[in-house]
């Protein structure tokens, strides 16, 4: 919600409205990495190159820094 409030544009559910885009998972993620880890989403690159063989890297590119300020924003607001 604090990511579509900055930008409506950004779609995080797929065509049926109920599954998410890899953005949607992408930011799901990020939320609970942040919980779990109690680490700063901010620090991390626009650019996520993962460490395991196979899975795909993701370039958040001009969004990131609104998807990691969400983050960080929906996270403090669940207190």
């Amino acid at each position: 919600r604090h990511a579509w409030a900055e930008d409506p544009g950004l779609r995080s559910y797929g065509s049926d409205g109920f599954h998410p885009t890899q953005l949607g998972s992408v930011v799901a993620a990020l939320t609970i990495f942040r919980v779990v880890f109690k680490e700063d989403v901010s620090d991390l690159p626009r650019r996520l190159v993962p460490t395991t063989i196979g899975l795909p890297t993701l370039d958040l590119g001009d969004n990131a820094d609104l998807i990691y300020r969400a983050v960080e924003e929906a996270v403090a607001e669940a207190g």
